[in-house]
């Protein structure tokens, strides 16, 4: 079977992912609790997480209710870990 290579920026939606459920767990946040405060369903929820189909205005609610520090966001943008 062929090796196949995540792309950066495969690597860097996983990255994100990852940060944002793993946040999710530490403060307890819910998926349908999140889902709410978008105003979408806990499986449209699910379905941007996995496929990075966030918009901006989503990102804007999440990052408020994540509450991420200043390193931890320019982290996940370089795609560091």
């Amino acid at each position: 079977m062929p090796k196949t290579y995540l792309t950066k920026q495969e690597k860097l939606n996983s990255a994100f992912a990852s940060w944002v459920i793993g946040e999710m767990k530490t403060k307890k946040i819910r998926q349908d609790a999140a889902a709410e405060k978008l105003g979408i369903t806990q499986q449209a929820f699910s379905y941007k997480i996995r496929n990075m189909a966030f918009k901006y205005e989503d990102l804007v609610i999440l990052f408020e209710m994540l509450d991420p520090d200043e390193s931890t966001l320019f982290r996940l943008m370089r795609g560091a870990s």
